[in-house]
């Protein structure tokens, strides 16, 4: 694959190059430019780095390359899904991997954990306007909350108001669309 056929898969959406540490396809749910822009977002957050919270494990792949990313900060990762589907080789011992329903009831465990100052939340679970409705209001001072699959699932049109009302400011947009990622980071300012 030479460097033009890149740029275009890139180009194309966080879909369209799925590979992630050595997994391919569908079992990866995010793209390279949305690796780069978590990335990006969790080596710029203050220290210390409070817990990274991920909603909607999936196959647990995302999850692995968070972890990495927390354990870089001293930190851990909770995870939490309805079901578990973690992939099979998903190193368990990485992570706090919770089965729950985020959507029908708030999931007190996972307040707990958002309210702390400077969490990393990624928001990435089957109903991302309802998760951000439900949870903004828990998140502690300097969360930043990382939305996936931004214009595809979700728009601002959708959550402008709660994330007004809880504080929370748009960053980091322009990064974001340079690495053609479908994330968007909103960042809780001082209470």
């Amino acid at each position: 694959m030479n460097i033009n056929m890149t740029i275009e898969l890139l180009k194309k959406g966080s879909k369209a190059d799925r590979n992630l540490l050595g997994v391919r396809g569908e079992k990866v749910g995010i793209g390279r430019g949305d690796l780069l822009f978590l990335d990006y977002v969790i080596s710029r957050m203050p220290d210390p780095l409070g817990a990274v919270v991920e909603f909607g494990t999936l196959h647990g792949v995302t999850t692995s390359f968070l972890a990495i990313c927390a354990q870089m900060r001293g930190t851990y990762v909770d995870t939490v899904d309805i079901e578990d589907k973690v992939y099979s080789h998903a190193n368990k011992q990485y992570a706090y991997y919770h089965i729950g329903d985020l959507l029908t009831s708030v999931y007190i465990d996972m307040c707990k954990i958002i309210e702390t100052s400077n969490c990393f939340l990624f928001v990435d679970n089957g109903n991302k306007i309802k998760e951000t409705h439900m949870y903004a209001k828990y998140c502690g001072q300097g969360c930043h909350m990382v939305i996936h699959d931004w214009d595809d699932e979700i728009g601002i049109e959708d959550v402008r108001d709660v994330l007004n009302e809880n504080g929370f400011k748009l960053c980091y947009e322009d990064i974001s669309i340079a690495l053609f990622s479908s994330c968007r980071c909103f960042v809780k300012e001082g209470v």
